[in-house]
C-alpha cells in the first residue's frame, strides 16, 4: 500500500501511476496540506476516497483513473477550489455527481465509465475545456447552460439515459471541436 506517505509532510507532488499497487487511499493524506498534485492513475486502488481529500485545498490535479474506486463521490471532490485537472474515469464509483460550481479553475473533468446516475451536475468554471460524462447511466436534460462555456472544446455525453432536446446554448460555445451525444434517448427537431 501506499500508507508510508501520510509521513511526508512537505509532499507537493506524488506519482505513482502505471503501477501494480493495490489497497485504499489511506484517511491520513488529508493532513498533506502541501499537495498539488496527486496522480495514482492506472493501478489496483479500490475502496471509497475519503472525507479527509477535503483538506487538500492546494490540489490541482488528481488523476485516479483506470483503478477499482468505488462508492459515491464525495462532495467533497466538487468542493476543491483549486483543482483544474481532475481525471477520475474507468473506475467503479456510483451515486450522483456533487455539484462543480465551486471548482472556478477546472479545466478537465473525466468523468466516464463508472456508473454515475441522476443528473448532470453544475460546473461553474468558465475555463472548462474537457467535459467527459460518457458511458454512466445519468439520467434527466442536458442543461442549457453552454452559454458560459465559450472554452469548451469536448463535450461527451455518451452512453447515457438522458432525455428531452439539445440545448440551444450549444449553440454559443464556439470553441466546440467534438460533441457526443450518441446512444441516449434525446428528442426534438
Amino acid at each position: 500500500g501506499i500508507g508510508f506517505v501520510v509521513s511526508l509532510k512537505k509532499l507537493k507532488h506524488l506519482d505513482l501511476s502505471e503501477n501494480k499497487l493495490r489497497g485504499q487511499i489511506p484517511h491520513g493524506l488529508g493532513g498533506i496540506s502541501t499537495l498539488y498534485d496527486l496522480r495514482l492513475s492506472q493501478n489496483h486502488f479500490s475502496g471509497a476516497l475519503p472525507f479527509s481529500m477535503i483538506q487538500l485545498t492546494s490540489l490541482q490535479t488528481l488523476l485516479l483513473d483506470n483503478n477499482a474506486f468505488g462508492g459515491s463521490l464525495p462532495s467533497v471532490v466538487g468542493g476543491l477550489k483549486n483543482i483544474v485537472s481532475l481525471r477520475l474515469h474507468e473506475n467503479d464509483f456510483i451515486g450522483t455527481l456533487p455539484s462543480f460550481a465551486g471548482a472556478q479553475f477546472l479545466m478537465e473533468a473525466h468523468l466516464d465509465e463508472n456508473d454515475f446516475s441522476g443528473g448532470i451536475p453544475h460546473f461553474g468554471s468558465k475555463s472548462l475545456r474537457d467535459l467527459f460524462l460518457g458511458k454512466n447511466s445519468l439520467t434527466g436534460t442536458i442543461p442549457d447552460s453552454f452559454d458560459e462555456k465559450r472554452e469548451l472544446e469536448v463535450l461527451s455525453l455518451r452512453a447515457n439515459r438522458l432525455i428531452g432536446s439539445i440545448p440551444k446554448s450549444l449553440a454559443k460555445a464556439t470553441a466546440l471541436k467534438k460533441l457526443d451525444l450518441s446512444f441516449n434517448k434525446l428528442s426534438g427537431a
